[in-house]
């Protein structure tokens, strides 16, 4: 199994959040039962230890890129100690707010992967994210951001040519454009990217 986790906001949302589709209500005042019943492959000592690298980063009331770094570096360790193969892919091309990444391993269940995966995301990256990507503006990656314009302007939609990220060529070219815009960035990250599993929109 390749159990993929793709995190990013903005361009590349997850349906059911970091933490997997489980709809856990958090019980008042009490936050560290909330989150061991969404992480219950984990053990005490895994959540604290994610919960104070967390609280560490977000020390100063801010999330930089290194902060995030770190975390995501974290959850790849988190995943390694519960026999899981971490894959990096690196900063997100299309709006550089996240990093992706894959996790998996064949020889576990599918409720063993994602129950070690999300609980890994979940005690050591989630209000990291949740942080940067608050604070942050999305940024596409130069060549794609060109070749999503020269597709647009193949069909007739002109855009400013000062965008800098995907809510910017929306906005130049149209709403009436906002399918087109998709499609063409899909492409050209596609074609950039090819090896990327990049799920684009907005």
């Amino acid at each position: 199994m390749r159990s993929q986790r793709v995190l990013s906001i903005a361009v590349a949302l997850l349906a059911c959040g970091l933490a997997g589709c489980g709809d856990v209500s958090e019980p008042s005042g009490d936050k560290s039962t909330a989150t061991k019943q969404q992480t219950y492959h984990l053990d005490d000592r895994e959540i604290e230890k994610g919960e104070d690298l967390q609280t560490r980063l977000m020390a100063d009331g801010s999330v930089s890129r290194s902060d995030y770094e770190q975390a995501v570096k974290a959850v790849g360790e988190c995943f390694a100690r519960h026999n899981l193969k971490f894959t990096d892919e690196g900063w997100d091309p299309v709006g550089n707010q996240t990093i992706d990444f894959t996790f998996g391993n064949p020889e576990l269940s599918d409720d063993e992967v994602l129950g070690y995966g999300d609980g890994c995301q979940k005690v050591y990256l989630e209000r990291i994210q949740e942080s940067f990507v608050a604070s942050s503006e999305p940024v596409m990656d130069p060549a794609i951001l060109k070749a999503s314009q020269n597709c647009l302007s193949k069909q007739g939609i002109q855009t400013t040519r000062n965008e800098t990220n995907i809510e910017d060529l929306v906005a130049s070219a149209g709403k009436a454009a906002f399918d087109d815009v998709l499609n063409c960035v899909k492409e050209s990250a596609q074609t950039l990217h090819p090896n990327r599993s990049l799920n684009i929109g907005v």
